[in-house]
């Protein structure tokens, strides 16, 4: 079976990046099923869009900002990054507030993803 055959393992990211460890746990595992040859979809959702800001700074927390582990998703071969289009714009966000490019989806065709994936992981 070629990995072109297999359903995608899905990751929700649906946490602020700052409210606890959830958010970088989740891209931790996306990129570490992606090491196991497991075609990963990453869609950030709800308060989770918020994690891809443009110069965010975590030092007042303590705490290292998502942007320097977002790089390392292209080498482990995880492209298949989403944002939910109703999150962006409830949050009066755009594509260009965002530090990765990635592709808009609307709530039916994450319903579509949901079902379509081989499991569905959820932070």
């Amino acid at each position: 079976m070629t990995l072109a055959d297999k359903k995608p393992w899905l990751f929700l990211s649906c946490k602020n990046a700052w409210t606890n460890s959830a958010a970088a746990s989740c891209v931790e595992v996306a990129m570490t099923a992606a090491i196991f040859d497991q075609p990963v979809n990453l869609i950030f959702c709800g308060d989770g869009v918020t994690q891809l800001l443009k110069n965010q700074d975590g030092s007042g927390l303590n705490q290292k900002s998502l942007a320097q582990l977002f790089p390392a998703l292209e080498l482990y071969d995880v492209k298949n990054i989403y944002v939910d289009a109703v999150a962006l714009q409830e949050r009066e966000l755009n594509l260009q507030d965002l530090l990765l490019p990635v592709t808009l989806v609307q709530a039916a065709a994450m319903r579509s993803m949901i079902t379509e994936s081989h499991t569905v992981f959820i932070f």
